[in-house]
C-alpha cells in the first residue's frame, strides 16, 4: 500500500472531496477523523483501513485534484520498452521506486510508487 494516499491537502479539503466525490459518507469521515486524532496516521490511509473505500478510488480522487494521472498497475500499463530502463540508474529506480514508462524527445514519464514521497519536498 502507498504511504502517501494521505497526502497533506489539508484535513478539510480532503474530507470534503471525499464526501463530494461520495467516497464515504458523513458518518464515516467523522469516525475516519476520530481514529486520525487518536492514532495519527493519514486519512486516506485511514478510510481504506477502515474498508470505507478502496485504495484506488482514494488514489484517483488525489491524483485528479493534484494533476497526477494515476495506473492501476493490476489491469496493466500496455507495451513498455524494455530500453527505457537504461536511461536511469537501477539503484535511483529502487531507491524512489520508479519505473520509466515512455519516453518523447528529452521527457521521460515515470510511474512512482508514491508520487507525494519526492525528495527535497
Amino acid at each position: 500500500m502507498s504511504k502517501g494516499y494521505g497526502y497533506r491537502l489539508g484535513y478539510d479539503q480532503l474530507g470534503n472531496l471525499l464526501l463530494a466525490e461520495g467516497l464515504v459518507t458523513e458518518d464515516q469521515l467523522k469516525m475516519a477523523l476520530d481514529e486520525q486524532r487518536r492514532k495519527g496516521g493519514r486519512l486516506g490511509e485511514i478510510i481504506v483501513s477502515l474498508g470505507f473505500a478502496s485504495e484506488m478510488a482514494i488514489m484517483r480522487l488525489l491524483g485528479a485534484q493534484l494533476g497526477i494521472p494515476c495506473l492501476d498497475l493490476e489491469r496493466g500499463v500496455g507495451e513498455i520498452d524494455p530500453a527505457l530502463l537504461s536511461f536511469l540508474p537501477e539503484q535511483l529506480l529502487h531507491r524512489y521506486q520508479v519505473f520509466p514508462l515512455s519516453r518523447e524527445g528529452r521527457r521521460l514519464s515515470l510511474a512512482m510508487a508514491d508520487p507525494f514521497d519526492i525528495p527535497g519536498h
